[in-house]
């Protein structure tokens, strides 16, 4: 069964499809204090039963006014995503309007990569049609398909490559593990 989606969203979304809708944030900060690119709320209701909705946020890897430590998983990295699942009982509205107390992430994140694109603009396309394909219902962003998102955007930040997307269920006999669902590099 799935949950219900109670809290409600006023805003217009920016993408829709036969499997969800998606919203562009709101960002509070004012563009160069941050790496902040652009942030999207998205709403897919079939891609699990107990939460419905994903904040996906890309981020820029330039030097920022203020030093800060940054990692890189792939040489010559411009951007990073990041997709969480967000907690059913938040307010995603809050979230839309640059909020970050009105729906907490659910953690670990589903997905993380560094990519490599000439533009915040072309960065900005490349997840919007990631996006655009969640709400199609071409795309799932449950763990279940991260070797989907892999195939999109690249596994520099999955520990495990191999075993990505693989479910463990523990029971009084032992450990089920479920296999991942495969992902357009696998059915080659």
């Amino acid at each position: 069964m799935v949950e219900p989606i109670l809290d409600q969203i006023t805003s217009t979304p920016t993408f829709t499809g036969s499997a969800g809708r998606a919203w562009l944030t709101h960002s509070p900060r004012e563009p160069g204090d941050s790496a902040d690119v652009a942030s999207w709320v998205i709403e897919a209701p079939g891609a699990h039963p107990l939460w419905h909705s994903y904040f996906m946020m890309l981020i820029h890897l330039r030097p920022l006014p203020v030093p800060q430590q940054t990692i890189f998983y792939l040489g010559g990295a411009t951007h990073e995503i990041w997709l969480y699942a967000l907690h059913p009982d938040g307010s995603r509205q809050k979230r839309i309007d640059g909020y970050a107390e009105g729906c907490d992430l659910l953690v670990p994140l589903n997905f993380a990569a560094q990519f490599i694109e000439p533009s915040d603009e072309v960065a900005v396309k490349r997840c919007e049609a990631a996006i655009q394909r969640v709400c199609d219902g071409t795309l799932s962003p449950d763990t279940d398909y991260i070797r989907s998102w892999m195939h999109l955007f690249g596994d520099n930040m999955v520990k495990d490559k191999k075993r990505a997307g693989e479910t463990y269920i523990v029971t009084p006999e032992g450990v089920v593990t479920i296999p991942a669902r495969p992902g357009p590099q696998d059915l080659n």
